[in-house]
C-alpha cells in the first residue's frame, strides 16, 4: 500500500466514523423523554402553540425526512437553538469555543517546547539523579488529577503568592477601561491586533495558570514517551556507529537520535490536543474560564439537550479530524506506516 492509498483509507474510515457519531447524536435526540417542541414554548403553551412549533422544528415529519434535514444543519454548521436562552447554538459555540482552543493550543505548545528536551535529556543520562527527577516529577504529573493541581496551583500562586489572578480571563477594571476588540476570539491575539497593551498585558497573566494546568499532563506524557523512544533509538548499531566516528554527542542526539525518535512523540502532542478539548471541561470550571466547559456545564444544569449533543458533537469531530490528522503526519514522517 502506497502512501496516497494509505491516506485515502483513512480519510474514508474517518468519514464512516463521522457518519456514526452523527446517526447516534440524532437517535439519542430523539429517544430523549421528553418533547423539544414543549422546552422552546415553555411549560403553560397551549396544544396549539406546541403543534405549530413541532411543525416548525420538522418533528411532525417522518423520521427518515428529520434525520435528512438534521445532516443538512449540521453541514450548514447549524446546530439548532438552545432550549434555555433561545439563542442559535453556532453563534454562542463561536463565542465560547476560541477560549477553550486558546488553552488547548497553549498547552500543546508546552508540551513540544518543554516535554521534547525533558525527554531528550532525561535519555542522554539515564538512571542519573536527573532523570530519576524528572521522572519522579512527570510521573506525578501524570497521576495528579486535574482539578486537584489547579487548587493547589490557586493556592499557591494566588493565595500564598500573590503573582497570578485567580480566574476569569480579564481583569475587572481591563473589562470596564480597556475591553477587548475580538477579531478571533483569542484574546491574547486580538490585543496584539489592535495594539491593547493593558489588555494583553491582563489576558496573558489570566491564562497561565488554566493553561500550565492543562499542559502538566501532555508535558508529562511527551516527556516519557520521548524517553523510551530515545533511548529505543540509541541504542541501535547506526548510533554506536556514529560514536565510534568521533561525532559530538549533541549531534548525535539532536540531528541521529532524535530525529528517528520523534514520530511516537509528535503522534501523542497531537493526541493531546484532542485530550485537552475535553480535559479543558474542569479547568474552566475551576478557574471560571468562559470556554465551551463552562457552557457544557450550563447546559447540563439546565438540562438544554441541543447544546449537549452540539458541544459532543464538535468534540468527537475535534478527535476525529485530529487522528486524521496524526495518521497522515505519521504517513509523511514514517513510511514504514503505510506498509500495514
Amino acid at each position: 500500500m502506497n502512501r496516497f492509498q494509505y491516506i485515502l483509507r483513512r480519510l474514508i474510515l474517518s468519514v464512516i466514523v463521522l457518519f456514526g457519531v452523527v446517526t447516534i447524536t440524532f437517535v439519542v435526540a430523539r429517544l430523549i423523554p421528553s418533547d423539544p417542541a414543549r422546552m422552546m414554548v415553555g411549560p403553560r403553551a397551549k396544544a396549539e402553540q406546541v403543534a405549530r412549533m413541532r411543525e416548525e422544528m420538522g418533528l411532525d415529519r417522518p423520521l427518515h425526512e428529520q434525520f435528512i434535514q438534521y445532516v443538512g444543519s449540521l453541514l450548514r454548521f447549524d446546530f439548532g437553538v438552545s432550549f434555555s436562552n433561545r439563542l442559535e447554538i453556532s453563534t454562542q459555540l463561536k463565542q465560547f469555543l476560541p477560549a477553550t482552543l486558546e488553552l488547548v493550543f497553549i498547552s500543546v505548545f508546552l508540551a513540544v517546547i518543554i516535554g521534547i528536551p525533558l525527554g531528550v535529556i532525561t535519555s542522554a543520562r539515564p538512571n542519573s539523579w536527573l532523570d530519576q527527577i524528572i521522572r519522579v516529577v512527570t510521573i506525578s504529573g501524570v497521576s495528579v488529577p486535574t482539578f486537584f493541581l489547579a487548587l493547589i496551583l490557586q493556592i499557591i500562586f494566588f493565595q500564598q503568592l500573590g503573582w497570578l489572578p485567580l480566574a476569569g480571563r480579564l481583569s475587572r477594571d481591563i473589562v470596564l477601561y480597556n475591553p477587548v476588540e475580538v477579531q478571533t476570539g483569542f484574546y491574547l491575539i486580538d490585543t496584539l491586533i489592535t495594539g491593547n497593551w493593558p489588555a494583553f498585558g491582563s489576558a496573558l497573566v489570566h491564562v497561565i495558570l488554566p493553561a500550565l494546568t492543562l499542559a502538566v499532563y501532555p508535558i508529562s506524557l511527551v516527556a516519557r514517551v520521548t524517553r523510551a523512544s530515545m533511548l529505543e533509538v540509541l541504542s541501535e548499531n547506526f548510533i554506536r556507529s556514529a560514536r565510534a566516528s568521533g561525532l559530538p554527542e549533541w549531534m548525535i542526539l539532536s540531528q541521529l537520535a532524535l530525529k528517528n525518535a520523534v514520530s511516537p512523540a509528535l503522534t501523542l502532542v497531537a493526541l493531546s490536543a484532542a485530550y485537552s478539548i475535553t480535559g479543558a471541561f474542569l479547568v474552566e470550571t475551576v478557574f471560571v474560564w468562559p470556554g465551551i466547559g463552562q457552557f457544557a456545564f450550563t447546559a447540563v444544569e439546565s438540562v438544554d439537550f441541543p447544546v449537549i449533543l452540539a458541544i459532543t458533537l464538535v468534540v468527537t469531530i475535534s478527535y476525529i479530524l485530529i487522528n486524521l490528522l496524526v495518521d497522515v503526519i505519521q504517513a509523511m514522517l514514517d513510511p514504514r506506516v503505510t506498509l500495514d
